[in-house]
């Protein structure tokens, strides 16, 4: 059971200038004396120093020892971070969260070594980045922990066909299979055995396939593969057999299901081979129309039907047979046949088979009688096939760039040909499925996962070197980035703690005496489902803020919720707020366990007629680094005044007032410079181009506008002059009439577009001025800054010792040694700190090198293997496409053919039935001549 967190102290940044500036708890509307209220701001700002000097002694104390981040608390903090990374499939910030520990001493230690090496390798492999998982997997062997063992050897071998390194995963097997004491799992089994026949290596292939057991669920896969392993020997009985048991298996899921219809499939070629076709026709009716084999199941069998045809011609049996009754047996198979390829060429209008189809149901159709349909079969393939065979005839006869054709061909592989492709889209199918393209495409595929390979590593070292030279590089490090974070947020309070001293006592307090303000408050929850708020508080100079808004729906929005919106009198308030929030993981249990209690504060100043709005965010602080009890925070956001009022004197306030818009403009200038100097600087091209281009967009839009104006003016002249309106129709001067609107919404819209482009060309050149600001230029600014400073603070000085009310001025003097020591203290911390956030850039430095160096090797390799496999592309492309422009030409010819026996064959039909039908008439005649002597015979008796 996991204890309670119960984050008490506030986040530095959320109280960030509240806490040096808390104002005195003045009720609304009740007034104080000056000096009551400098008192009070005294104190507040002596708390302030206090609460400082406790959180420096507290940071010093927690970083006593630098931390490294190869100590075992913070190698579970990375495996932590990269496992939930994992988990949420996230397999980027998996990979960079181990790759800052693989390389720790602690962590092979600490017996998780293979757990992250598990996770890393197995991230990589999600990236496609092969070569690098291959290597973390291979890794694995060395580790006592075989837990994630079994799935290294898995991806190893689909690795290894992948990037077509056979020898690599055959060693890798081998230590695996020796590390395991030879208890591998059925998958890992099947995969090598499978692997093993791909390879031609089918001895081994079946050694290691026959150790899989009858019980286990890669059986009937296994038993298929030494099948076909069988039928590559010619053992026919073996491989039939085998074929049987699998098409007489009980399919348990998809796979197996899949399995047995190509059992039902081999044994029909088997039996077909053997001319067994009553078996081969049963083992076929097996596959189903929604199996992802029917189409090959109905090419296949169409010749079984016609091979059954063929047979019964030369049946001595079936040649005793009436003639009529002989064709209707003969026929009816051929008629079979013509069922099959008319659903085959339905379902396959442009495979490679087709035009075999056409044809075959040509000749079938030829061999029923059926001449006028055959006739129109054979004219639809030539249709169909003749002008790609005359395209690829003018092109052999070209010089073509046979690059420019593989390209065309891989254009085809990856869904389409490009507009401007030389080789038809049909001839591009066929020649990228010839056996020599096949295996250039195979190679090119290969070529194109190493390159993305080269791309997803060169991407993870990009990110990495962006981190290490980024401004703040202690962000990646976890066992730093904390400390660093918190002596930098020192850092700026001491340096607000300064600054209120000059803010407060100059801030603009000319409403003090006129009318009240206004207040609008409002919540914001920016942490998400993770925090389940449990209970809010929200307190204004004291009072409790009522809430009307249930707690699971306060501050969801945009917006937010809105608290109060009022009057608020002039002066100095406080707002006090208290949060309390409980983890809710959903998936992770154990975070339902953490509680957060987050209490904060902010003074402001309410000047008269001043609306001062300010937002209440609870938000998530850090990054995905950050662990999820340090992420809850609170920050004021908003328009309003911060810092406490307090009374002077008109003149004093005067001459302070000058001082105090001196210093200020000078800090805006500062500011300007850090926030967009260097930003600017680095795009001073780009800036005056775009200039450039709104100059030349505004004289485009002042010549329209002029133009228009002219047009406007004498449209408007004509249309009051009386003469000219007479000799026009009513339509006519509707026309013009609405011309004239529409001219002036022209000019209204060009000059809109005139003041936004006068706009954007003033914003344009005061970055561009910017961007010429120099270091010098800054340095210069930066004196100016703190003379105004010294300026201000002297007459500060002058002004608390002069008066009856004084504020205390020697506790302030105190007050600024106690801050001088703060900030010794923390920029030793800070420099210890950066030394270490150096050490450990340097660490994982060498560790991109390395990887950059690996990747320079890689890439010459690939691209020699790139270079040699063009050269063999293009030799290859040229013999497919002259074995293509053969195969067009059979097509053509066998159509031809098919045309001139088709005509014979109804020219010999028409021949015998002539022949038939004089025999008819000559035996007709014969019998007249008959009856005619019979006749004559009779009337001489």
């Amino acid at each position: 059971m996991r204890t309670t967190h119960d984050i008490k102290r506030p986040s530095f940044l959320s109280v960030l200038g509240t806490t040096l500036v808390v104002t005195c708890a003045l009720l609304m509307g009740v007034p104080t004396s000056a000096h009551a209220r400098s008192a009070e701001i005294l104190n507040n700002l002596t708390e302030e120093v206090t609460f400082l000097e406790g959180a420096m002694h507290r940071l010093e104390e927690e970083y006593q020892e630098i931390p490294d981040a190869t100590r075992p608390a913070k190698v579970r903090q990375y495996l932590r971070l990269a496992k939930e990374a994992f988990q949420i499939k996230d397999f980027e910030k998996c990979s960079l969260a181990i790759y800052s520990i693989i390389g720790s001493k602690k962590l092979r230690k600490s017996g998780k070594r293979a757990f992250a090496l598990y996770l890393l390798a197995e991230s990589l492999y999600q990236l496609n980045n092969y070569t690098t998982a291959l290597h973390y997997f291979k890794k694995m062997l060395k580790e006592d922990d075989t837990t994630y063992l079994h799935h290294a050897a898995s991806r190893a071998i689909a690795i290894g066909v992948k990037v077509n390194k056979p020898k690599t995963i055959n060693k890798f097997y081998r230590i695996y299979e020796k590390k395991i004491g030879g208890r591998i799992p059925d998958q890992v089994r099947y995969e090598r055995g499978r692997t093993l026949f791909v390879a031609q290596r089918d001895d081994e292939g079946v050694e290691e396939l026959n150790k899989i057991p009858r019980s286990s669920d890669f059986y009937l896969r296994s038993k298929y593969i030494r099948g076909a392993a069988a039928v590559r020997a010619e053992n026919a009985d073996r491989s039939l057999n085998l074929f049987r048991e699998i098409a007489d298996a009980k399919a348990v899921n998809k796979t197996d299901q899949q399995v047995i219809e190509l059992a039902h499939l081999a044994l029909g070629r088997l039996y077909f081979d053997q001319d067994d076709l009553d078996e081969a026709i049963n083992a076929y009716q097996f596959i189903s129309f929604d199996s992802d084999f029917f189409t090959e199941m109905l090419y296949e069998v169409t010749w079984v039907y016609v091979r059954r045809g063929q047979l019964m011609e030369i049946d001595e049996k079936v040649a005793e047979m009436p003639m009529k009754e002989r064709e209707r047996l003969i026929n009816a198979q051929y008629k079979k046949a013509l069922e099959n390829l008319r659903m085959l060429v339905d379902l396959e209008s442009d495979s490679r088979r087709t035009p075999d189809a056409y044809v075959l149901m040509g000749n079938l159709r030829m061999q029923t009688g059926e001449f006028d349909q055959a006739e129109e079969m054979f004219r639809k393939v030539i249709e169909i096939y003749e002008p790609t065979y005359e395209a690829l005839q003018k092109l052999s006869k070209e010089a073509v760039d046979p690059k420019r054709l593989l390209d065309d061909i891989i254009a085809v592989q990856q869904g389409g040909l490009a507009t401007g492709s030389m080789l038809p889209p049909l001839a591009a199918n066929w020649t990228s499925e010839q056996d020599e393209v096949s295996h250039v495409l195979s190679t090119f595929r290969d070529i194109k996962i190493s390159q993305e390979q080269m791309k997803s590593s060169a991407e993870l070292v990009e990110k990495l070197e962006r981190i290490l030279t980024r401004d703040n590089p202690e962000e990646f490090f976890v066992t730093l980035r904390d400390g660093v974070l918190r002596a930098r947020e020192i850092e700026q309070r001491l340096l607000a703690l300064e600054k209120a001293k000059l803010s407060l006592m100059t801030e603009t307090f000319t409403g003090g005496m006129g009318t009240g303000g206004k207040v609008v408050l409002s919540y914001k929850n920016g942490l998400g489902e993770a925090y389940h708020l449990t209970k809010a508080e929200f307190l204004l100079d004291g009072k409790a803020i009522e809430i009307e808004t249930p707690l699971e729906d306060l501050g969801k929005g945009e917006e937010g919720t809105l608290l109060i919106s009022g009057p608020l009198s002039v002066g100095s308030h406080r707002l006090s707020v208290a949060l309390h929030f409980e983890g809710s993981g959903g998936l992770f249990d154990y975070v339902n366990s953490y509680r957060f209690s987050m209490k904060d504060q902010l003074a402001f100043v309410s000047n008269g007629g001043q609306e001062s709005k300010v937002v209440i965010e609870a938000f998530k602080r850090g990054d995905f680094t950050t662990s999820f009890e340090k992420r809850p925070g609170i920050r004021f956001d908003g328009n309003y005044s911060q810092g406490v009022a307090l009374n002077i004197s008109n003149k004093d306030l005067k001459k302070l007032e000058k001082l105090r818009q001196e210093r200020e403009a000078l800090e805006n200038k500062l500011a300007l410079i850090d926030n967009l100097g260097s930003g600017i600087k680095k795009n001073k091209a780009q800036t005056e181009k775009y200039i450039s281009r709104l100059d030349n967009s505004l004289h485009e839009v002042s010549l329209a506008i002029k133009d228009a104006k002219a047009q406007l003016r004498a449209l408007d002249q004509l249309l009051t002059d009386s003469s000219f309106i007479r000799k026009r129709t009513q339509e006519d001067l509707k026309i013009l009439r609405k011309r004239l609107s529409s001219l002036r919404q022209m000019v209204e819209q060009y000059d809109g577009q005139i003041i936004a482009y006068r706009d954007q060309l003033d914003e344009a050149r005061e970055e561009l001025v910017m961007s010429s600001v120099g270091s010098a230029s800054k340095e210069t600014i930066k004196k100016a800054y703190e003379r105004a400073v010294a300026k201000e603070t002297k007459l500060l000085a002058k002004l608390e010792k002069s008066g009856s009310e004084t504020t205390g001025y020697r506790a302030v003097r105190r007050m600024r040694e106690k801050v001088r020591k703060l900030k010794k203290r923390n920029r030793k911390l800070q420099k210890r700190l950066s030394s270490a956030v150096s050490k450990q850039i340097k660490t994982m430095r060498s560790i991109v090198n390395k990887e950059k160096r690996k990747m320079a090797k890689y890439r010459k390799e690939v691209a020699t293997i790139s270079d040699q496999a063009s050269d063999t592309a293009q030799a290859a492309v040229q013999m497919a496409l002259g074995h293509v422009i053969d195969d067009f030409d059979d097509v053509i010819v066998r159509a031809d053919i098919g045309l001139a026996d088709t005509s014979f064959q109804k020219k010999q039909v028409h021949t015998r039935e002539i022949g038939k039908l004089q025999q008819a008439k000559s035996e007709e005649l014969s019998n007249l001549n008959q009856i005619y002597m019979d006749l004559q015979g009779d009337e001489v008796q």
